[in-house]
Order: C-alpha cells, then sequence, then structure tokens
C-alpha cells in the first residue's frame, strides 16, 4: 500500500514523496502523513466501497466553505471518483491520544463556530433515509435492529422539526488536533446539514460521558433532563448507523481481509443502542 501512496501522491505534488506514517482513527479510510521537501501533507485512500457512504462532491463543496472559517486544515487535492485525498499537514496533538476532558472549551469553541457560521450545506444530513439507504446495501439484518430502530424513530418525532445547522457530521476526538489552546477539525466527510447535538453526541463516540460533558460545556450550564435526553437520541442514531456500516465491511469480506470482525462490531453497536435506549427511558 505504501509504494502506491507513494507513487500517486509524487504524481498530485509533482515531488519525490517519503511516506511517514499511518494514522489511526476511523473504520473508512487509510490516511497516512507523506513528506516532499521538508512539507508534510496527509493523504488519504478511501477504505473498499467507501463510495456506499461518501458523496465526494458534498464533501469537496463543504470543505470550500468551511476552510475559511480557519478551523481545518487546507485541501489541495481531492478526487472526486476515487476519494483520494492529500491535504496540509497541521501539527498538533490528536485529541483521541489526550485527556479529552482537558480540551473541551477548545472543541466547544470549534463546534460553535462551525454551527453559527451562518454557512448552510446544500445538502441536509437527512438521518431517516440515509439510514434506509444503508439498509439497503446489506443482504441480511438483525431482528433487533429493526426493534432499536423503531424505537429510535418514535423518540426521534420530537425533534424533525428543530432547526439545522452545517454540522461536521463526525466529531468523534480522533477529527480534532489540539494546538495550544484551539481545536482544528478535520474530515468532513459526513458534513451537511444537521441538528448541533449530532455533532455533540459523535464525541461520545470512545465514552459517551465525554459527550455528556462536552453537552454541559457547550450549553454553558448542566445540561437539564430533557436536554440530556435528546443528546442520548442522536447518539442512538449513530450507533444504528455505524451498525449498518459494519454490517456491510462484514459482508463484502473485510473483516477476513483486515483481520477486523466487523460482523462483532456491528453486535457491539447495537448493544450500545440498547443501552442508550435504557439511559433514555432512566434518566
Amino acid at each position: 500500500m505504501e509504494s502506491l501512496i507513494k507513487k500517486i501522491a509524487s504524481s498530485i505534488l509533482q515531488k519525490d514523496v517519503v511516506v511517514s506514517h499511518r494514522l489511526l482513527g476511523g473504520m473508512s479510510n487509510y490516511t497516512f502523513v507523506v513528506e516532499a521537501d521538508h512539507q508534510k501533507y496527509t493523504f488519504r485512500l478511501p477504505g473498499e466501497k467507501a463510495e456506499n457512504f461518501v458523496d465526494r462532491n458534498i464533501e469537496s463543496r463543504n470543505i470550500k466553505l468551511i476552510e475559511p472559517l480557519g478551523i481545518t486544515n487546507h485541501t489541495l487535492y481531492l478526487d472526486l471518483d476515487s476519494g483520494i485525498k492529500m491535504a496540509e499537514y497541521v501539527e498538533g496533538e490528536i485529541l483521541s491520544t489526550l485527556d479529552r476532558k482537558q480540551h473541551l472549551e477548545a472543541v466547544s469553541n470549534t463546534l460553535k463556530l462551525i454551527h453559527r457560521s451562518g454557512i448552510k450545506a446544500l445538502n441536509d444530513y437527512d438521518m431517516k433515509n440515509r439510514l434506509k439507504q444503508y439498509e439497503k446495501l446489506n443482504h441480511h439484518q438483525n431482528e433487533l435492529y429493526y426493534d432499536l430502530k423503531d424505537t429510535w424513530l418514535s423518540l426521534y418525532k420530537q425533534y424533525e422539526t428543530d432547526p439545522l445547522v452545517l454540522c461536521h457530521g463526525d466529531a468523534q476526538p480522533s477529527n480534532f488536533i489540539i494546538q495550544n489552546d484551539r481545536a482544528l477539525v478535520v474530515d468532513f466527510e459526513f458534513s451537511g446539514n444537521n441538528d448541533p447535538y449530532y455533532d455533540i453526541a459523535c464525541f461520545g463516540n470512545i465514552d459517551f460521558e465525554d459527550a455528556k460533558a462536552l453537552l454541559d460545556v457547550y450549553l454553558g450550564h448542566k445540561a437539564t433532563k430533557e436536554e440530556l435526553k435528546k443528546l442520548i437520541v442522536f447518539r442512538m442514531f449513530q450507533t444504528l448507523q455505524w451498525h449498518q456500516v459494519a454490517m456491510f465491511k462484514h459482508e463484502i469480506g473485510l473483516s477476513e481481509k483486515l483481520h477486523i470482525p466487523f460482523d462483532v462490531v456491528a453486535i457491539k453497536y447495537l448493544e450500545k443502542a440498547t443501552q442508550l435506549n435504557k439511559e433514555y427511558h432512566e434518566a
């Protein structure tokens, strides 16, 4: 893989490239740091069949809208067919490797800049239809998934008409880069108009307690029972969404190929959805 990346990156930059190391995180892509003439870049090679989940035209348009906000790195190249992307490398620490609780204010400030920018994407994230699209990709479905989805749909009804703003769409800790007291954010594959609670819920990807803590900081007060319930509903959707993605990866043989048991990962997401449903009703 590294020889392929070196060849493509050298062609894009018209310079000799050295592959430095791979950045870990996410289920969809292979991202490497490459160097040319003492300059660092990130090189993204999308995973197999990633085009089923990401519209590169939308990603490209949203990146152009967001870059002027000064909270992300500059994209140098994005191929709309392959999804291969090169961007300027930014120095800093990936938040998933740090004490996340120490940087909630910086993350909140960055998300607020996006949410309050007044920028509108051309696309809505459209959670309900997105689930339907993902379901069509999988030949086998778990009965528990449909039970949990029905529960989620009933809970989501009360929030369906809430205002939508531009959202990052995958605001998990591995997509934030800490520079002193700033939090830059990268990877806008899942960006679109959505509820701000969606981004806050994403921050609970490693531990849902992180999302709860971020919500308090974002709101400027201890979240009420109703605000916490709303957060739970958006996180519950995300577990159902990533269940479908993991099942798809297993069905196309990536469990064996990548030595990652995506079928087990998929079940764990349903377990998380079940726990979130319980937490909602106990809140």
